[in-house]
Protein backbone atom coordinates (compact mmCIF):
# COMPACT_ATOMS: atom_id res chain seq x y z
CA UNK A 1 0.00 0.00 0.00
CA UNK A 2 1.15 3.15 -1.06
CA UNK A 3 2.02 5.60 1.93
CA UNK A 4 1.08 9.55 1.36
CA UNK A 5 3.05 12.07 1.12
CA UNK A 6 4.59 14.19 3.99
CA UNK A 7 3.45 17.66 4.09
CA UNK A 8 7.66 18.43 3.41
CA UNK A 9 7.58 16.16 0.43
CA UNK A 10 4.39 18.07 -0.95
CA UNK A 11 5.85 21.48 -0.60
CA UNK A 12 8.91 20.63 -2.19
CA UNK A 13 7.45 19.23 -5.59
CA UNK A 14 6.03 22.14 -6.83
CA UNK A 15 2.73 23.59 -7.49
CA UNK A 16 -0.31 20.97 -7.62
CA UNK A 17 -1.59 20.11 -11.13
CA UNK A 18 -5.06 19.63 -10.66
CA UNK A 19 -6.91 16.39 -11.80
CA UNK A 20 -8.91 17.01 -15.06
CA UNK A 21 -10.95 14.90 -17.07
CA UNK A 22 -12.16 15.59 -20.97
CA UNK A 23 -15.29 15.00 -21.99
CA UNK A 24 -17.77 16.39 -24.79
CA UNK A 25 -21.20 17.34 -22.64
CA UNK A 26 -24.16 19.26 -24.63
CA UNK A 27 -24.30 22.65 -23.75
CA UNK A 28 -27.61 22.88 -22.02
CA UNK A 29 -25.82 20.88 -19.30
CA UNK A 30 -23.55 23.41 -18.34
CA UNK A 31 -24.31 26.75 -16.26
CA UNK A 32 -22.51 30.29 -16.04
CA UNK A 33 -20.80 30.92 -12.42
CA UNK A 34 -23.68 33.58 -10.78
CA UNK A 35 -20.41 35.52 -9.64
CA UNK A 36 -18.70 35.83 -13.28
CA UNK A 37 -18.26 39.38 -13.64
CA UNK A 38 -16.37 39.28 -17.18
CA UNK A 39 -17.84 41.13 -19.98
CA UNK A 40 -17.22 39.88 -23.87
CA UNK A 41 -17.27 41.17 -26.93
CA UNK A 42 -19.58 38.44 -28.36
CA UNK A 43 -19.27 39.98 -31.94
CA UNK A 44 -15.50 38.73 -31.91
CA UNK A 45 -16.27 35.71 -30.52
CA UNK A 46 -19.08 35.28 -33.04
CA UNK A 47 -16.47 35.58 -36.07
CA UNK A 48 -14.08 33.56 -34.28
CA UNK A 49 -16.40 30.91 -34.54
CA UNK A 50 -17.45 31.66 -37.99
CA UNK A 51 -14.44 31.66 -39.70
CA UNK A 52 -11.97 28.92 -37.15
CA UNK A 53 -14.79 26.72 -35.97
CA UNK A 54 -14.79 26.36 -31.88
CA UNK A 55 -11.61 25.26 -30.50
CA UNK A 56 -10.20 24.60 -26.70
CA UNK A 57 -12.16 23.44 -23.99
CA UNK A 58 -13.96 25.44 -21.00
CA UNK A 59 -13.45 24.39 -17.71
CA UNK A 60 -16.15 23.32 -15.45
CA UNK A 61 -16.61 22.72 -11.56
CA UNK A 62 -17.83 18.88 -11.89
CA UNK A 63 -19.74 19.44 -8.57
CA UNK A 64 -22.15 22.10 -9.90
CA UNK A 65 -21.85 22.30 -13.42
CA UNK A 66 -20.42 25.95 -13.25
CA UNK A 67 -17.87 27.40 -15.94
CA UNK A 68 -15.02 28.52 -14.69
CA UNK A 69 -13.37 29.67 -17.85
CA UNK A 70 -15.13 29.70 -20.72
CA UNK A 71 -18.29 31.35 -20.38
CA UNK A 72 -19.02 33.35 -23.30
CA UNK A 73 -17.83 30.97 -25.68
CA UNK A 74 -19.74 28.65 -24.52
CA UNK A 75 -22.73 31.25 -24.72
CA UNK A 76 -21.51 32.29 -28.67
CA UNK A 77 -21.88 27.96 -28.83
CA UNK A 78 -25.26 28.06 -27.86
CA UNK A 79 -26.11 31.17 -30.51
CA UNK A 80 -24.09 29.67 -33.36
CA UNK A 81 -26.34 26.14 -32.64
CA UNK A 82 -23.75 23.90 -31.49
CA UNK A 83 -25.04 21.02 -28.88
CA UNK A 84 -21.73 19.96 -27.88
CA UNK A 85 -18.49 21.40 -26.43
CA UNK A 86 -15.24 20.33 -25.12
CA UNK A 87 -15.37 20.48 -21.09
CA UNK A 88 -12.36 19.64 -18.65
CA UNK A 89 -14.01 18.73 -16.04
CA UNK A 90 -12.19 20.26 -12.29
CA UNK A 91 -12.75 18.77 -9.11
CA UNK A 92 -12.60 21.74 -6.56
CA UNK A 93 -14.25 23.34 -4.14
CA UNK A 94 -16.20 26.19 -4.06
CA UNK A 95 -13.62 28.52 -2.57
CA UNK A 96 -10.97 27.29 -5.22
CA UNK A 97 -13.63 27.84 -7.79
CA UNK A 98 -13.71 31.22 -7.00
CA UNK A 99 -10.43 31.51 -6.76
CA UNK A 100 -10.02 30.12 -10.51
CA UNK A 101 -12.67 32.31 -11.48
CA UNK A 102 -11.19 35.27 -10.93
CA UNK A 103 -7.11 34.40 -11.70
CA UNK A 104 -8.62 33.19 -15.31
CA UNK A 105 -10.08 36.78 -15.87
CA UNK A 106 -7.46 38.88 -14.22
CA UNK A 107 -4.20 37.30 -16.03
CA UNK A 108 -5.70 38.16 -19.32
CA UNK A 109 -5.92 41.41 -18.32
CA UNK A 110 -2.13 41.96 -17.17
CA UNK A 111 -1.26 40.51 -20.25
CA UNK A 112 0.44 42.05 -23.00
CA UNK A 113 1.86 42.33 -26.88
CA UNK A 114 5.15 42.66 -28.19
CA UNK A 115 3.69 45.41 -30.69
CA UNK A 116 6.54 44.55 -33.54
CA UNK A 117 6.18 40.38 -33.71
CA UNK A 118 1.98 41.23 -33.55
CA UNK A 119 2.54 43.59 -36.81
CA UNK A 120 4.31 40.99 -38.43
CA UNK A 121 1.90 37.94 -36.87
CA UNK A 122 -1.16 39.96 -38.85
CA UNK A 123 0.55 41.13 -41.93
CA UNK A 124 1.17 37.47 -42.47
CA UNK A 125 -2.37 36.79 -41.91
CA UNK A 126 -3.52 39.37 -44.28
CA UNK A 127 -0.96 38.49 -46.89
CA UNK A 128 -1.76 34.57 -46.82
CA UNK A 129 -5.07 34.36 -45.80
CA UNK A 130 -5.94 37.50 -48.11
CA UNK A 131 -8.06 39.19 -44.94
CA UNK A 132 -7.72 39.66 -41.48
CA UNK A 133 -11.48 37.59 -40.85
CA UNK A 134 -10.97 35.75 -37.75
CA UNK A 135 -8.02 36.84 -36.24
CA UNK A 136 -9.94 39.46 -34.19
CA UNK A 137 -8.85 42.14 -35.53
CA UNK A 138 -9.79 44.49 -38.23
CA UNK A 139 -7.49 46.41 -41.27
CA UNK A 140 -7.72 49.34 -38.88
CA UNK A 141 -6.37 47.82 -36.50
CA UNK A 142 -2.86 46.65 -38.14
CA UNK A 143 -2.81 50.25 -39.51
CA UNK A 144 -2.55 51.69 -36.52
CA UNK A 145 -0.60 48.69 -34.60
CA UNK A 146 1.89 49.26 -37.58
CA UNK A 147 2.02 53.74 -37.11
CA UNK A 148 2.81 52.40 -33.57
CA UNK A 149 5.57 49.99 -33.90
CA UNK A 150 7.30 52.47 -36.82
CA UNK A 151 6.80 55.25 -33.79
CA UNK A 152 8.65 53.17 -31.42
CA UNK A 153 11.71 52.47 -33.92
CA UNK A 154 11.87 56.08 -34.80
CA UNK A 155 12.22 56.65 -30.98
CA UNK A 156 14.89 54.36 -30.16
CA UNK A 157 17.09 55.34 -32.96
CA UNK A 158 16.90 59.05 -31.63
CA UNK A 159 17.98 57.93 -28.48
CA UNK A 160 20.83 55.81 -29.63
CA UNK A 161 21.84 58.77 -31.85
CA UNK A 162 21.58 61.39 -29.23
CA UNK A 163 24.02 59.09 -26.63
CA UNK A 164 26.30 58.36 -30.14
CA UNK A 165 27.01 61.77 -31.28
CA UNK A 166 25.18 64.78 -28.96
CA UNK A 167 23.97 67.91 -30.53
CA UNK A 168 26.74 70.52 -29.89
CA UNK A 169 25.24 73.54 -28.26
CA UNK A 170 25.08 76.89 -30.03
CA UNK A 171 28.10 78.67 -28.68
CA UNK A 172 30.37 75.27 -29.95
CA UNK A 173 28.74 75.39 -33.13
CA UNK A 174 29.16 79.10 -33.76
CA UNK A 175 33.44 78.49 -32.08
CA UNK A 176 33.67 75.76 -34.47
CA UNK A 177 32.25 77.20 -37.94
CA UNK A 178 35.45 78.52 -39.08
CA UNK A 179 37.08 75.46 -38.83
CA UNK A 180 34.83 73.57 -41.10
CA UNK A 181 36.18 75.14 -44.07
CA UNK A 182 39.34 73.38 -43.45
CA UNK A 183 37.45 70.15 -43.24
CA UNK A 184 36.36 67.64 -46.05
CA UNK A 185 32.59 67.74 -45.62
CA UNK A 186 30.26 65.07 -47.39
CA UNK A 187 26.59 66.04 -47.85
CA UNK A 188 24.19 62.90 -48.23
CA UNK A 189 20.52 64.05 -48.97
CA UNK A 190 18.11 61.07 -47.09
CA UNK A 191 14.83 59.99 -48.30
CA UNK A 192 13.27 60.44 -44.88
CA UNK A 193 13.56 60.95 -41.63
CA UNK A 194 14.07 57.66 -40.54
CA UNK A 195 17.02 56.80 -43.37
CA UNK A 196 18.60 59.79 -41.92
CA UNK A 197 18.88 58.72 -38.48
CA UNK A 198 19.89 55.05 -39.68
CA UNK A 199 22.68 56.66 -41.61
CA UNK A 200 23.88 58.76 -38.66
CA UNK A 201 23.95 56.03 -35.93
CA UNK A 202 26.51 54.02 -38.58
CA UNK A 203 28.15 57.09 -39.45
CA UNK A 204 28.91 57.52 -35.69
CA UNK A 205 29.69 54.06 -34.53
CA UNK A 206 32.30 54.18 -36.92
CA UNK A 207 34.01 57.59 -35.32
CA UNK A 208 32.82 59.78 -37.49
CA UNK A 209 32.13 63.14 -36.56
CA UNK A 210 28.24 63.74 -37.61
CA UNK A 211 25.16 66.02 -37.47
CA UNK A 212 22.00 66.42 -38.49
CA UNK A 213 20.24 68.74 -41.13
CA UNK A 214 16.74 69.54 -42.03
CA UNK A 215 15.01 72.43 -43.67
Amino acid sequence: MRKPKSEETQKSAGPAVLEQTYEMVAVSELKPHPKNARKSDNAAIDQSIAANGFYGAVCVQRSTNHILAGKHRWERAQAAGIKEIPVLWLDVSDKAALKILSADNRVLDQAGYDQEALATLLTTIQAECGSLEGSGYIPEDLDKIVAEVGNQIMREAKERVAKLAPAASEQEQAGEEDSYSEQWLVLIRCKDEAEQLTLLERFSNDGLECSAMSR
